[in-house]
């Protein structure tokens, strides 16, 4: 289980041998560095103690590290797909300007006014489809 501060500023999973686990925990310990390894031998670490934590594990042949995590390693390893970033840039820009808009109006109720005169009457107040809810007082 990642931390979500992790997910966001970005982690490495390392994967160690399990008859490794106990040295392993011993030099990270050494080294001020806390993790929480699991069962299989894989522990995550955010990206600004996992350089740290290589080091500090350059005696155990067996440590493999992953590629960077989180949501810098979604940018890093998409970085060349500039489809990618302008579609989100498009989705973004679209939502932030058609948010704020009324988009549709309908009129349910019981029956003493007719739908048509409630719609007149909010049209008369401004209130009609496409105008911005800042628009309104």
């Amino acid at each position: 289980m990642v931390n979500i501060d992790c997910l966001f500023l970005g982690y490495r999973r390392f994967y160690i041998e399990k008859e490794d686990i106990a040295g392993v925990a011993d030099c990270l310990l050494n080294h001020g560095i806390s993790a929480k390894i699991s069962e299989d031998g894989s522990f995550a670490l955010p990206l600004r103690r996992a350089s740290g934590a290589r080091r500090a594990l350059a005696a155990f042949p067996g440590v493999r590290v992953s590629e960077p995590l989180g949501v810098p390693g979604f940018f890093f390893r998409y970085r060349r797909r500039y489809g990618i970033f302008a579609a989100l840039l498009f989705v973004l820009t679209f939502a932030f300007f058609t948010g704020g808009r009324v988009w549709d109006i309908r009129v349910e109720g019981e029956g003493e006014l007719s739908d048509a005169y409630v719609t007149e009457a909010l049209a008369d107040a401004g209130l009609t489809p496409g105008v911005r809810f800042s628009d309104l007082d």
